[in-house]
């Protein structure tokens, strides 16, 4: 075959050519350390290249979001850490308040320490994170949650959420509402009565009554002078004493010391049921006559096991009643006035104050009940405790009562503390997901280097030996083209 010149030529240039263009790549290689410099040089480990660094580049969003997550939320936690102490210091101040040693001029100081811890308290509500917007607004993060001390939460009841792992959401705010108020507690007195001059009260703080079925004041049990008192488990007789209170203790020993009061002269079929649902206690009186009452000075709280107590004038002589909580009955003496000892109902029952006045008729009826109480910021309720400590309205007989104050503290206390746990678990969630998400991290960058990095011992190896592969195309086609007949002749 015969080779032309041209072509020995370009043959040989094409091969040097190819050399050195291989040549120039492995230099780029080395000295961008990176083994695919375009798409064409392994068109899959591109495209392998390309998903990885998505899922590093979300990885890294992830921990970034748990930072700024993590910010906002321990700024939340260091909120409600001082709310919580604040809240703490109000309830001293309050217990305090409660002691018949003060003077008014002692209770006065006391509710002006209130009032300036209540504004503070209603600062730390309207607290911002560092971009300028409300912690406790839900959604409405430029909405001021409370604009002054006695005003509704302006806010909604959403919680803003950051992505911070595959599927993982984690809420960095909580609204107001469900941190600085609580259902209140109120105490009231419902007889149904068959005479108007029987009432009943409860002197002492009824709020630490525990919630049970009824506890049932009946005066149709026994005799006129008798009344029985039934928890829904235990019953127990009563002799009525116009005035005195009601020892509840004998209906059951474990009672807490509500101090009920008869007044008046109740009939036989009078009944009164104390009965608690939700947060509001209440008596319902059943009244044949208008001139029995019956008051609760004591703490309601303490009937949180029942679902409500009820005096019955109804069960026995005029001179009795039960009482019954719905477990247990006790037929009490009736004497307007004095306080009933529910523990003759139940001796676990606490010795809340309750007082008949008046003539109860044999079927009036009382029952003590929690009825379903609407939300009050805290700021209101502690206002309402120091205007009563400037009023000098505390202690015993006060209205209203002592003891819902302090439950309704208690309430929004254990709401912000209750806060403060979910926040600690977010942030602990997040420093367990920055782990994950870092480990993550890593494992693709591992992955990444493996696809996309150079093996610098074999891409000098081979650079050296594409530098010798050029240098023997040089020379050899040095030597072919000297190659020529006329060197013969």
């Amino acid at each position: 075959m015969r080779i032309s010149t041209s072509q020995i030529y370009d043959q040989s240039l094409t091969a040097i050519l190819n050399q050195q263009t291989k040549l120039a790549n492995t230099q780029n290689q080395i000295s961008t350390g990176k083994r695919i410099l375009n798409p064409s040089d392994d068109p899959s480990g591109s495209v392998q290249i390309l998903q990885l660094q998505r899922e590093l580049s979300l990885s890294n969003q992830y921990v970034d979001n748990g930072v700024i997550a993590g910010n906002k939320l321990e700024r939340e936690e260091s909120t409600l850490d001082s709310a919580t102490n604040l809240i703490q210091r109000v309830r001293e101040l309050a217990v305090q308040g409660l002691n018949d040693s003060n003077s008014q001029s002692d209770r006065q100081a006391i509710a002006t320490e209130m009032r300036e811890i209540n504004e503070q308290l209603l600062s730390l509500a309207n607290t911002k994170d560092a971009n300028g917007d409300y912690l406790f607004a839900g959604y409405a993060t430029s909405t001021q949650p409370y604009t002054n001390l006695f005003g509704n939460y302006q806010g909604d009841e959403g919680q803003r959420n950051l992505k911070v792992g595959e599927g993982v959401l984690i809420a960095t705010n909580d609204p107001a509402n469900h941190l600085f108020e609580a259902p209140v507690t109120q105490t009231s007195v419902t007889p149904t009565l068959a005479t108007s001059n029987a009432a009943v009260s409860i002197a002492n703080d009824p709020s630490l009554l525990p919630p049970f079925a009824a506890l049932t004041f009946d005066f149709s049990a026994g005799p006129p002078e008798e009344y029985t008192v039934t928890d829904g488990t235990n019953t127990a007789t009563f002799a009525y004493t116009d005035g005195a209170s009601v020892d509840l203790t004998t209906l059951d020993p474990a009672f807490p010391a509500l101090d009920l009061v008869f007044t008046g002269a109740p009939s036989d079929a009078d009944q009164f049921v104390i009965e608690k649902q939700s947060t509001q206690t209440t008596i319902t009186p059943s009244l044949v006559t208008s001139s029995a009452t019956v008051s609760i000075t004591g703490d309601s709280g303490v009937l949180d096991p029942f679902t409500a107590l009820t005096f019955d004038f109804s069960a026995g002589p005029p001179e009795e009643y039960n009482v019954s909580d719905g477990t247990n009955t006790a037929t009490f003496a009736y004497t307007a006035g004095e306080a009933v000892d529910l523990s003759a109902l139940n001796p676990n029952f606490p010795s809340l104050e309750v007082v008949f006045e008046g003539a109860p008729n044999d079927t009036d009826q009382f029952v003590i009940e929690k009825q379903a109480g609407t939300a009050q910021t805290i700021f209101k309720t502690i206002d309402n405790f120091a205007t009563a400590l400037e009023a000098n309205n505390v202690g015993a007989g006060a209205t209203p009562n002592n003891g819902d104050f302090l439950t309704n503290i208690d309430a929004v206390l254990t709401n912000i503390l209750d806060g403060r746990a979910k926040v600690g678990g977010r942030l602990n969630a997040i420093d367990q997901q920055k782990e994950i998400n870092e480990t993550l991290a890593f494992n693709i960058e591992t992955d990444l280097s493996a696809i996309k990095d150079l093996d610098y011992a074999e891409a000098i190896s081979r650079l050296s030996r594409q530098s010798l592969s050029l240098q023997a195309a040089q020379q050899s086609f040095a030597q072919i083209k000297d190659l020529t007949l006329f060197n013969f002749i």
